[in-house]
């Protein structure tokens, strides 16, 4: 289920979480955890917390990042250059999901943004890993 955060939602509304200027990172997450549960507002707080644990694997920064309005479909896009992982290896239990948030200082003070469960879940295999951005952009609103 590919969605924002409930807190995420709050966040942006109350512009606490600026998609352009702040840091905002990926983090990808093994199968078999519980990430939805509780209302989780932070990292830190995601109930059976696991985090993908493959050969290479690092959190990502979000780069080129770009708000802007498609008046012809009638929504706002975020956008972002899509993500390479170099030579990635397979965890324990493939990828379930991807996991938005703002990096502040540590999980316990990172908001989460939202969650991106497709093209998932995928096992890599050690050989580059490109996820690319849907046309429409990492997040929109209609």
């Amino acid at each position: 289920m590919s969605g924002l955060y409930s807190y995420g939602q709050t966040a942006l509304l109350a512009a606490e979480i600026d998609l352009v200027v702040d840091d905002i990172r990926a983090l990808l997450v093994r199968t078999g955890g519980d990430i939805y549960s509780g209302g989780p507002q932070y990292v830190s707080q995601i109930v059976d917390f696991r985090e993908f644990d493959g050969a290479n694997y690092v959190r990502k920064s979000l780069a080129g990042k770009s708000v802007t309005r498609d008046a012809s479909n009638t929504r706002g896009e975020f956008h972002a250059d899509d993500l390479t992982y170099t030579a990635l290896g397979a965890g324990t239990t493939p990828i379930e999901a991807l996991i938005l948030y703002k990096f502040v200082t540590n999980d316990a003070d990172s908001p989460l943004i939202g969650i991106i469960d497709t093209p998932f879940p995928y096992t890599p295999s050690g050989s580059d890993v490109l996820l690319a951005w849907n046309a429409e952009g990492v997040l929109y609103t209609e």
